[in-house]
């Protein structure tokens, strides 16, 4: 995985780093927002396979604007019925909003959330093999190959001895 340069980001990601003193799980979403492959940014920024297949455009957008109030009732009665107009259309913006806002963070939260989740996992399961020394581990191999090499040339060799 190393060579392919797959989970290259999640390796170099501080917050996954074994010197990282909190889990990514326990991060709060400011701590995240300076993570690589955690919060809102890890579709941009974070390179791994089956992010985009979470992505929501909800992600990008910014949160829907919540209406402004209309203020205190001001004391003169005459501006009672615009206040109370005010006040009635406040109401049906308000609720509005709660629906733009509610469908806005549950997509945005559930594309970030399964994104998450995909990556937690797979740094659970095979954190150490995004990043190993390749060297290293080739010329274990060749010692190992090396040396079965050897045993092989011994048996042999001890085969063509005749028996007495």
């Amino acid at each position: 995985m190393t060579i392919t340069g797959i989970g290259s980001d999640l390796a170099d990601d501080k917050c996954f780093s074994e010197q990282s003193e909190n889990k990514p799980k326990d991060l709060t979403k400011a701590e995240k927002e300076r993570c690589t492959c955690l919060g809102s940014q890890l579709f941009k920024q974070c390179e791994f396979p089956g992010l985009k297949a979470k992505y929501n455009q909800a992600v990008d957008k910014p949160e829907p604007d919540k209406p402004e109030a209309p203020g205190e009732f001001q004391s003169d009665p005459r501006e009672f019925e615009t206040y109370k107009n005010k006040l009635s259309q406040y109401k049906k913006d308000v609720n509005s909003w709660q629906v733009q806002y509610s469908e806005w963070k549950e997509k945005r939260e559930s594309a970030i959330g399964e994104a998450e989740g995909i990556i937690r996992k797979f740094h659970e399961d095979y954190g150490s093999a995004f990043k190993v020394n390749v060297v290293r581990h080739w010329g274990i191999l060749g010692i190992l190959m090396a040396a079965m090499f050897a045993l092989l040339l011994l048996v042999q060799k001890r085969k063509d001895i005749p028996v007495e």
